[in-house]
């Protein structure tokens, strides 16, 4: 338990606008009843389906019906500066992605003044093929108030020693705040360099020979930034990455009087059983296995035994399942003949925990229901099943837009876009917790982490490895932080936030084991032997069955109750989807068609893209209704409307958690 309780940081709430024009006259006149009367626009919300704004004159590029992912980044200056009043010189682009299906571009910037980065300071300017601003978010703070709080601190950092000293003295800090205080002694022998970054205006210190108790391996990073209090007010800071074994600590600690301003420690942990529950994101460079899988190109495709992805768990059964790799995955799923490629590695212990072919081109290991999860077989089939079921879930992500481009997890990137060398690690039966899985998500080109543990609820004891949902849970919260902020995996921070990436987690987990029927939905009932699994209620269509609202939603709920009230909505969103427009069986493979599955996937996929830093309940629903409109121009905008509403998130419904019923006029 810690002693020391820092101050942390509450997300401030994004100034948001959505700028998409629609016409629904078309549309059902069936009304769902008003809670209360809708009030004036909150400034934290979209304004759903405003005119585009065109400030394409700005920059002398002439609307047109694709206007080029050239002029984008210009378009997107263009619109900071003068429907913003934000210079060129404060905004730093940090990615823009143009979406091929839509033709839509998302532009992310953070504002930086006087080479600093403003860490709360992040944008994203969403733009149509016709060079059209559609939707947009900022969270810029005055520039003069940044100056002052970097004024602060400047005259402590002006010569290299003086900065060598902070960075000890917030070092010191740190470790006494992790329980793991670096001593006189030792810190005197720690050795500090100075880094140029090519990602941000100031340098990054990389602080070695740290106690491997206090940094498990041994380093931190640190770099100057400036911060938003909850207050409102700037702290000038030394932004810290430090790994503990168990802990991803992000550290911001004020440069001028070495108070820690904010402690957060960014491993996702999930599960009811979980003791915390915190957001994955670390900068620390990530060790990579000496078996690369960049160096070996895949010469042929393998065949598993496995629990299909459309299946739970072994209760299901287990399958022989011949070359699954798909064109995704150019290179297939591996590069030797161990469980280890360009999109994954699986093992136990450590990476050179892989498993191996049992023949030729087959991995197919025995798996003994009544014995220990221990035993050699069940270790092996807990390697492969991890294994196939994240390579299923890269290629099946990939076909709904979670490409090198967007931030994937992949090691060789083909020149596709993004950093590449970043492919997700698996420890199987990790040794350090039991009863829940975790995912780090660091920035794009560094390896999603994820850890999945033994439960040992029943007898014998269950292997989170042999649960699919589990598996794609916790894939799906990497997909969710890659995507929202444009890669950098650090704008899902505050509990809000957090729930959501749950409640994706576990709508993703559904939608990959659901049928045309879309049934109530159970997650992780086989690790924990109880039929109703391990969240409150099940997903479903009845209200008697999961009466969970927008009300429940609340800040103050624990964070995975939040994640169920927002993945109750998306399970009856789907629903809805799968009752008007069908249901593809081949959705796995064919990402295209009108089918009701395949509409709500890249909704969902697209939405993440669009919506804002610190996503909100209503700036996610309206994210993910600007995306029906992008893609398919509002073919389903009532149907997902009624959706929302019935749920208490309605077209009048604030950030006061306050249910309210409305739909749009024509609805």
């Amino acid at each position: 338990m810690l002693f020391f309780i820092p101050k942390l940081i509450i997300a401030f709430l994004a100034t948001v606008q959505s700028v998409a024009g629609f016409d629904s006259s078309s549309q059902s006149n069936d009304k769902i009843p008003l809670n209360r009367e809708p009030q004036a626009a909150a400034p934290s919300r979209f304004r759903i389906y405003d005119p585009p704004v065109d400030v394409s004159h700005f920059v002398g590029v002439q609307q047109r019906d694709n206007v080029g992912a050239e002029h984008k980044i210009p378009l997107a200056l263009a619109y900071l500066k003068h429907n913003h009043g934000i210079q060129a010189e404060n905004v730093r682009i940090t990615a823009s992605v143009t979406n091929e299906d839509t033709g839509v571009s998302h532009v992310y910037a953070r504002q930086t003044v006087d080479r600093v980065d403003m860490l709360d300071g992040v944008a994203n300017i969403n733009i149509d093929k016709h060079g059209r601003v559609i939707s947009s978010s900022q969270t810029f703070a005055p520039v003069d108030q940044v100056r002052e709080a970097i004024r602060s601190g400047h005259d402590r950092l002006m010569a290299r020693s003086s900065q060598y000293d902070s960075l000890k003295r917030a070092l010191k800090t740190l470790s006494k705040c992790v329980q793991s205080e670096v001593n006189d002694e030792e810190l005197d022998s720690v050795h500090i360099s100075e880094v140029e970054s090519d990602k941000t205006p100031t340098p990054k210190f990389i602080i070695r020979g740290i106690p491997t108790g206090t940094a498990v391996d041994g380093m931190a990073t640190a770099q100057q930034s400036t911060m938003r209090r909850s207050d409102g007010s700037l702290a000038h800071v030394w932004d810290f990455m430090i790994e503990q074994a168990d802990h991803s600590w992000n550290a911001r600690i004020n440069i001028a009087t070495g108070d820690v301003e904010s402690l957060v420690d960014r491993r996702w942990r999930s599960g009811n059983y979980a003791p915390r529950h915190r957001v994955a994101a670390d900068e620390v460079d990530d060790p990579k296995s000496t078996d690369s899988s960049s160096s070996n190109k895949l010469q042929r495709r393998l065949s598993y035994v496995a629990i299909p992805i459309t299946w739970q768990d072994p209760r299901d059964g287990f399958e022989f399942i011949v070359n699954p790799e798909s064109a995704s995955s150019p290179y297939g799923w591996v590069t030797t003949n161990t469980t280890a490629g360009n999109n994954a590695i699986a093992f136990k212990g450590t990476q050179a925990g892989v498993a191996s072919e049992t023949s030729p081109g087959v991995f197919a290991y025995n798996f003994y229901r009544t014995d220990d999860p221990s035993v050699s077989q069940n270790v092996g089939t807990a390697i492969v099943n991890a294994f196939y079921v994240v390579n299923s879930i890269h290629d099946i992500s990939y076909i709904y837009g979670f490409t090198e481009a967007t931030f994937n997890f992949q090691d060789e990137n083909f020149g596709r876009g993004g950093q590449g060398n970043d492919r997700i690690t698996i420890s199987i039966q990790d040794s350090t917790y039991t009863n829940y899985a975790d995912f780090a998500t660091p920035p794009d080109g560094q390896s999603g982490r994820l850890r999945l543990f033994i439960y040992n609820l029943t007898n014998p004891d269950r292997d989170g490895a042999l649960e699919n949902d589990i598996i794609a849970h916790e894939c799906a919260i990497g997909i969710a932080s890659r995507l929202t902020g444009g890669g950098t995996a650090a704008c899902l921070r505050s509990k809000i936030s957090r729930g959501l990436a749950l409640g994706w987690g576990d709508a993703f987990a559904e939608w990959l084991e659901q049928t045309g029927t879309v049934a109530d939905f159970t997650l992780g009932s086989y690790v924990s032997g109880k039929p109703q699994g391990i969240r409150s209620y099940p997903y479903s269509r009845s209200p008697a069955v999961n009466p969970l609202t927008y009300q429940d939603g609340i800040p103050s709920a624990d964070v995975h109750l939040i994640g169920e009230v927002w993945a109750n909505m998306l399970h009856n969103v789907l629903a809805a989807l799968t009752d008007y427009y069908g249901w593809s069986d081949a959705f796995l493979v064919d990402s295209t068609g009108p089918s009701g599955n395949v509409v709500y996937m890249h909704l969902f996929m697209d939405g993440l893209s669009i919506q804002p830093c610190e996503p909100t309940f209503i700036t996610a629903r309206d994210a993910f209704i600007q995306a029906e409109l992008n893609r398919y121009g509002g073919s389903h905008y009532c149907v997902i409307w009624r959706v929302f509403a019935s749920k208490g998130l309605g077209y009048g419904a604030f950030e006061d958690y306050v249910n309210e019923y409305s739909v749009p006029p024509g609805c």
